[in-house]
Order: C-alpha cells, then structure tokens, then sequence
C-alpha cells in the first residue's frame, strides 16, 4: 500500500532524514537534505553509509564551491574541474576525507572536523555581526584550502565565531539548546587560535592582525574586557607595523601593470585598518591616554559601498577628514562621491564625531556653558545632526529599509548603526542629570537655566525609548539581529535613563506621570526580553539581566 511505501521509504537513508520523515537521496559524505540544512549526517551501525560503485561524475562540491554556496556541476575522469572553475580560471580540489577503507586518516583528524565545519558554519560567518569583518576575511580563508589547517590561527578563530551563530541558528529553528551551550560553541577552536597568534608574535602579518580583531571581538563576549584591552593594543601595534593606515600606492584604479595586490586586496587592507580603529575608539571611550590610533595618522580613504567592493570596483571615496586623497587629480574625482560610500563609511564618521563627544564628556571643566550658542556642546550638537541628516535614504531607519535590509541579511547592521547614533546622543545629553552618571566637573546648572536642563534631560528619556524601539524591532526578527557585542550595554542604559526619568526627575503629581509610566513600560519589558535573547551570544548580558553589571 502507499502507507507502507512511505513507511519503507522513511526506513532507509541517514538518521536526520529517517527523524525527519523524509526522503533520503543516501549521497555519500552529506545527502542533499542535510547538506541545504546545515545537519550532521550520520548513519546507523546497522545501517552503514551506502556504498556505490564507482562512478564516472564526482558528486560532490568541490571546495571553492562549497564556500560560495553554488551548485556544483562535479568532476569526471576526462573534466577533472567542475564547470564554474573552469569559467573562473581557479583550481578545483576536493575534500579527501577518508582511505580505501572508508575511515578517516588519523593524521587528519583535526584539519577534518574543521573542513566539515567550515562547510556547515560559512553561511553563519556572513550573517555575522556589523562590526566583525569576517566577510573581508573569507578570501584569505580561500587561498589556503590545501595548507595544514591544524597551525592556521585565522581558520580556527573565524570557525569559532562561525559556529556560536550556527550553534544559535540551529537552537532558533531546530532545537533550543541552553545559552550556555551556545555561548560556548567553538570555544576550544578560540584557544587553539590564542595560542598560535601568541605564540607567533615575532613574524607580524596581515592574517595575524585578523587573527587579533576576532580574538578581540571573541574575548568581549566572553566577557573577558583585560584580554580585550590588551589584544586592542596588539592590534593598533600591528596597524602601524604593516603601515595600513597608508594606501598601498596612488594607483588607486589598479592600472598599473606592475600592480601586485588586487582591487579587492586593497579595499580588504583598507577594511581591516579601519576595523582596528572603530576598535580604537570603542577601547578608549573618549580618554586620551588609552588613544593608540590617530585620525591624523591615518592616510587611506573610507571604505567604499558594498556593491563596488563585492564586484570588485575600484572607486574614490573621501577620507576621514572629508576631502578626497592629496595625490588624486581632480579630474578623477567623482561628482557623486559620496555614492561611492556604504554604511561602514557613514560609520566611521559618525565615530570619529563620537570620540571628540566622549572626550567633551571627560573635560567638561574645560568647556563653555553648554546653553551658550558657540559653546563645544552647540558645535558637537550640530554636527551630529547634521551627520544624521545626511544619510541617503538607504541608511535610514524606515519600513522599507528595514525590509530591504532583512532580504539581504543586513538587518542587524542597520539596527547597530542607528542603535550607535542614538547611544552616541545618550551619552552627549547625560551633562543634564549629572547625578546618574557620576560626571567628573559636572556643570552647575543656575535656576534661569532650568529649562535648558529639563530640555536635556527629557532629550535624554526620548533618545533611550528610540534605542528601545529600535532594539525591539531589532529582536523580533530572529536573535543573530542582536548578536553584536554592544547591545547589552545599550539595552542596560536604555532602561536605566528612562527608569531614573521616571523616578527622579518627572513631577509624581503631573497630570500625564501616570500615562507616561504606562507608556514606557512596553519599552523596558522589551529591553529585558532583548538581553535575555542576548545571553546566548554575549557573556555580559547574563549579569545585566540579573543587575550585576561587570566592573
């Protein structure tokens, strides 16, 4: 009967399809089912792996296949290259994974399980989050498929960040595993890559300072801030040993003949130094003497958009201080320059403004009165606004942005860069409740003043409900859209400022105290269910839900 045609069908194939009660194509190495789903494919001892005569077509993806996620067309004895390697000119190699016996070699036990990983945990790499530069890493990664992967520092730190996503993809959709689990996902592949970076401190390159920035990014989940610090200043120290802060060559076209790094090369060189100076100016928070990397030093354009980069364009963008480069004749330089800058580019910017705010925050008994027009606080004011203004429609935080940006799996990038905007303005309006934030040289606010300060402060509650919002519209779309490493600290002072708002500074017996109360609550709830979901990807998060921030 049909019954017991399906019935039989679901006996055969490997454990995770015969669970899911569907049909098993019985590939060897990883059926089609699983392969699509990220699954481990495993068969019974009583029903070993099928085995098939040889065939004249390789079924499987080669290895460069496999990376860009593309149908393999497979090999044959007489096309030793599947059809999209040969179009592209590059080698086609596969995985060698087991012996005439059908066993893996002993010798390659370690360098498999991180090539089968890899295979599983690259979709989760580019779904990471904005300020990981993972993505610009993954050519690296290409070029040396066939090296010993067991000593290769980059590969286990990008498979540790790789696995805690698709350990927290696979608990979102599949089965929910304990955060802890979760957090811990690839850990063992963190310490190998500590270990060899360290441990090759004397030969400084660019895969080694890549090593560095994941590590940095890794050890802040963890909650581990003096690893973090001090692989902050390895970085800068690297930066200034490679010389990335100078354009490899004025040859920004790449015409030259004699030009020895690619268009792509270039832009990832540029990538990863600015990287190493968002790092900076994270570290620092704004305190000069932590400062290990100047914007005065730094003579590279700002990263070009996604799409010039991903098709390899080259392009001329500004620099940080706005103009284009020196060396550039003006006869190149685009009318429409700024359509050459993405997100990461408007970022940096926006950073740079941050730096100079902190550091107004930290000597305000240096400063002007704030309620004064030409005072530091007017200057920085303007111009954060006037960034903010300057955002193509592409950036800004709308319906429709929102949608574009989840189709191509850059929503939590657009969630963290207006979450940094806004935590920017939070932290510039704190000078109106001194007493939240401990300031050093708080200004002294005289009663004909008041309404400057209330304007502050009720500046300040608006500013933390738009960080709620937009954290909340950020988490119900999936937790990988809140893995960034700053959330926490941003979900955390968001409910304190509208918590210490409501108590401390609205009149308990103002008419609307009780619809304002009423109001906000959603935006703390959701603040609370955003850090929990945290918790999974991010060590800090666990002890801000409970109230014991780390010190």
């Amino acid at each position: 009967s049909l019954t017991k045609k399906k019935t039989h069908l679901y006996l055969l194939g490997c454990n995770t399809c015969k669970a899911r009660k569907v049909k098993c194509d019985e590939r060897q190495d990883t059926c089609a089912n699983c392969e699509s789903l990220h699954l481990e494919c495993t068969y019974s001892e009583s029903q070993p792996a099928p085995k098939r005569a040889a065939t004249k077509r390789n079924r499987r993806s080669c290895n460069d296949c496999r990376v860009a996620r593309c149908r393999c067309s497979g090999s044959s004895a007489d096309q030793p290259s599947c059809q999209r390697c040969r179009e592209n000119k590059i080698r086609c190699s596969y995985q060698d994974i087991t012996n005439q016996h059908g066993q893996p070699q002993s010798g390659q036990e370690s360098s498999l399980t991180i090539s089968r990983s890899r295979a599983n945990i690259v979709d989760s790499i580019h779904r990471g989050p904005i300020l990981s530069p993972l993505p610009s890493f993954m050519q690296k990664l290409n070029d040396r498929l066939d090296s010993d992967l067991r000593e290769d520092a980059l590969l286990h730190i990008m498979c540790t960040i790789g696995a805690l996503f698709f350990a927290l993809e696979y608990s979102d959709t599949v089965q929910e595993l304990p955060t802890s689990v979760v957090l811990k996902a690839g850990s063992q592949w963190a310490a190998t890559a500590e270990r060899l970076l360290l441990g090759n401190t004397h030969q400084i390159s660019v895969d080694g300072l890549m090593t560095a920035q994941l590590l940095y990014d890794y050890a802040l989940r963890m909650a581990n801030f003096t690893q973090a610090f001090v692989l902050s200043a390895l970085m800068a120290r690297m930066t200034q040993a490679l010389q990335l802060n100078l354009e490899f060559s004025s040859d920004i076209f790449n015409q030259s003949p004699n030009a020895t790094l690619s268009t792509t090369a270039r832009e990832c060189r540029r990538r990863l130094m600015w990287s190493c100076y968002v790092t900076d100016v994270l570290c620092s928070n704004g305190v000069e003497q932590l400062t290990l990397v100047f914007e005065k030093h730094i003579g590279i354009q700002l990263p070009c958009h996604e799409r010039n980069f991903l098709h390899e364009r080259p392009c001329i963008t500004r620099t940080l201080s706005g103009s284009p480069l020196d060396f550039i004749p003006p006869d190149k330089i685009p009318v429409d320059i700024d359509s050459n800058m993405g997100m990461l580019g408007y970022l940096i910017q926006h950073l740079e403004i941050r730096r100079r705010v902190l550091w107004y925050i930290k000597h305000l008994d240096q400063a002007k009165p704030p309620w004064l027009p030409d005072s530091e606080f007017a200057q920085l004011d303007r111009e954060l606004q006037a960034w903010y203004t300057s955002l193509p429609p592409s950036l800004q935080f709308t319906a429709s942005t929102i949608y574009l940006r989840k189709e191509s799996s850059q929503l939590g990038a657009l969630c963290f860069f207006h979450c940094t905007y806004h935590q920017t303005m939070l932290d510039f309006y704190r000078i109106g409740t001194p007493e939240l934030f401990k300031l050093r040289s708080a200004f002294h606010f005289p009663p004909e003043q008041h309404d400057f300060q209330r304007h502050l402060q009720y500046a300040l509650f608006k500013v933390a409900r738009t960080l709620a919002a937009i954290v909340a519209e950020a988490e119900q779309h999936g937790p990988r859209i809140i893995g960034d490493t700053w959330f926490p600290t941003i979900a955390y002072e968001s409910n304190r400022v509208m918590l210490y708002y409501l108590t401390q500074v609205t009149d308990p017996m103002a008419l609307d105290k009780r619809e304002l109360v009423l109001s906000t609550i959603p935006y703390l709830q959701s603040n609370l269910k955003a850090l929990k979901t945290m918790r999974a990807t991010n060590a800090m998060a666990d002890s801000l839900v409970s109230g014991q921030p780390h010190v």
